[in-house]
């Protein structure tokens, strides 16, 4: 055993997800069994298990995180610092991909009110992680990061990511700047997770915190 925080060694685990139990047979990261838990169980009981099947952890220090294109399962770093965040971000990506067929049309047209909602603003393939300045033109259109301007996955993944880990912020911020074109993006957001079940709605995140 290592320090707190730590694991056994093993280059590879996987966390098998069964309602809100998880088998978490290894490590070598810097976070440990409870905080996946904890962050999982934000989640109605029988949602992972209907969309998502399984958290891979590697040893990998140039990602933090990912998703398996047409997959159901996640990849997380065993070098993640902020697996809080990650962990949602990439779960966006799964439900994106992996809704059930009732809220295709929410996707389809949320994809659309991004594109419109960006206004002159381009998907960039920014991969910048530092924080958009308060105030700036930008701020009026993506929401914390610069990295939402990389594409409209990541848009989305960003804007879960803060509802789950500071939903009384980010939903304060939507009601507090309603004219923006973003607030409106995050209530798109918040639509979508509300589709997939009737337990996501604002006054439910608006209690999530890290």
């Amino acid at each position: 055993m290592k320090s707190a925080g730590y694991l056994f060694y093993l280059l590879f685990c996987t966390l098998a997800i069964n309602a809100q139990t998880i088998s978490f047979k290894c490590s070598r990261a810097k976070f440990t069994r409870n905080e996946i838990q904890t962050e999982l169980a934000k989640y109605p009981v029988g949602f992972l298990h209907k969309y998502l099947f399984e958290i891979n952890v590697v040893d990998d220090n140039k990602i933090c995180g990912r998703s398996e294109a047409y997959s159901n399962r996640i990849i997380l770093s065993s070098s993640c610092d902020d697996v809080h965040m990650t962990i949602h971000h990439e779960i966006s990506s799964v439900l994106l991909r992996q809704y059930d067929f009732k809220v295709k049309e929410v996707v389809n047209i949320m994809y659309g009110e991004f594109l419109k909602l960006n206004g002159n603003f381009k998907y960039n393939h920014n991969t910048d992680m530092h924080h958009i300045e308060e105030g700036s033109e930008t701020e009026k259109h993506f929401y914390n990061y610069k990295y939402a301007q990389s594409d409209f996955e990541n848009d989305f993944n960003i804007i879960a990511q803060e509802l789950f880990v500071d939903g009384y912020k980010i939903i304060n911020y939507m009601h507090a700047h309603m004219d923006m074109p973003v607030s409106k993006k995050i209530q798109l957001v918040i639509d979508f997770y509300q589709k997939l079940d009737p337990k996501f709605s604002i006054e439910y995140f608006k209690k999530q915190r890290i």
